[in-house]
C-alpha cells in the first residue's frame, strides 16, 4: 500500500467508486490504498464535493437511460409480451437514477410491482399496501 498523499486522480477515483456504492475496502483495493485512508478522504470536504458531483452525473445518466427505454415503447410493443421486459428495465433504470440522486424509490418499486401484477388478487393487495 502507498503511504504518500492522495493525488487528485486518486481522489476522483475514490469519489466515483463511492458514488457507485463501493465500500472503503473495495475502493482501497481498487486504487491500492488502505481502506482507512479512503475513509479519511471521504470525510474531507473536497472529496465529498466530488462524490456529490459523481452521484449527480450517474443519476442523470440513469435518468436518460430510463427515459430512452420508456420513450421507445410503442403501440405495437403493448401487444407484445416483450413490453413487460421494457417496463421492468425502464423501472430499474428510473429506480437507479432516483437512488443516485438521493431520492426515495418506494413509490417507483410499488408502481413496477403493480405493472407486473398478474391477477386481480395480487393487484388488490399491492394497491391496498399489502405486500
Amino acid at each position: 500500500m502507498k503511504t504518500n498523499r492522495l493525488t487528485t486522480e486518486e481522489k476522483q477515483h475514490i469519489a466515483i467508486l463511492a458514488a457507485q456504492g463501493s465500500s472503503c475496502l473495495a475502493i482501497g483495493n481498487a486504487i491500492g490504498r488502505d481502506d482507512k485512508t479512503v475513509a479519511r478522504a471521504l470525510k474531507k470536504e473536497d472529496v465529498q464535493a466530488l462524490v456529490t458531483e459523481a452521484q449527480q452525473r450517474i443519476g442523470l445518466k440513469w435518468q436518460e437511460i430510463s427515459e430512452s427505454i420508456l420513450d421507445r415503447i410503442t403501440e405495437g410493443d403493448i401487444e407484445k409480451a416483450g413490453l413487460r421486459d421494457k417496463v421492468v428495465a425502464g423501472g430499474i433504470a428510473l429506480d437507479k437514477s432516483r437512488l443516485a440522486l438521493g431520492l426515495s424509490t418506494e413509490n417507483v418499486s410499488r408502481a413496477v410491482k403493480i405493472v407486473l401484477a398478474t391477477n386481480s388478487d395480487e393487484l388488490s393487495k399491492l394497491v391496498e399496501g399489502e405486500e
